[in-house]
């Protein structure tokens, strides 16, 4: 049986189905304190940082949408959960 593993490779791993991937938390806590402090508009980060928005929004568990213009008067309920966090 050892052999056949080697030779074909295994399908999965014993835990595959089991466990959680983990939330990335710094990077959006990173990409949080850049709006929350005044350092760069939310709009421009993604052009900053060379991604695009969607690509960033994943890496960092952000909304999709996330950094979409935001109408004024609007609360943004992802940054009043990343100061709590």
């Amino acid at each position: 049986m050892e052999l056949r593993s080697q030779r074909f490779g295994g399908k999965s791993e014993p835990l595959d189905g089991d466990l959680v991937p983990e939330q990335p938390r710094l990077l959006r806590r990173a990409v949080g304190m850049l709006v929350e402090q005044g350092v760069m508009p939310r709009e421009t980060i993604p052009e900053r940082i060379g991604l695009s928005a969607g690509d960033i929004e994943n890496l960092a568990g952000l909304s999709e949408g996330y950094f979409a213009p935001s109408a004024s008067g609007v609360v943004d309920l992802n940054a009043v959960r990343l100061r709590r966090a």
